[in-house]
């Protein structure tokens, strides 16, 4: 892996672990058997992405505007839509 690879993985991997966890969440929001718990974990979901967002939102440039940051922010960003819409259609 070429060094500035490296540096864009170390300055990324707040938000990688972010985005990973709230992936997670949502899937088992999706998947659940009961509402409660489906509930709770497209919260977290949300909260996930929007921890991610705030992460990548810190990074400087020109990593900021990257085509390896604008992969994870749309990333993180379709996340938080979906997690975001999943738990609005299961409250109605």
């Amino acid at each position: 892996m070429p060094p500035e690879s490296e540096d864009i993985d170390i300055q990324l991997a707040a938000a990688f672990l972010q985005i990973d966890m709230g992936q997670l969440s949502l899937h088992i929001g999706f998947v659940a058997m009961e509402r409660n718990e489906q509930i709770d974990n497209l919260r977290h979901a949300i909260q996930y992405f929007t921890d991610a967002l705030s992460e990548l939102d810190q990074i400087a440039q020109p990593l900021r505007g990257s085509q390896e940051w604008n992969v994870w922010h749309e990333e993180a960003r379709s996340g938080l839509h979906a997690a975001t819409m999943q738990l609005a259609q299961i409250q109605k």
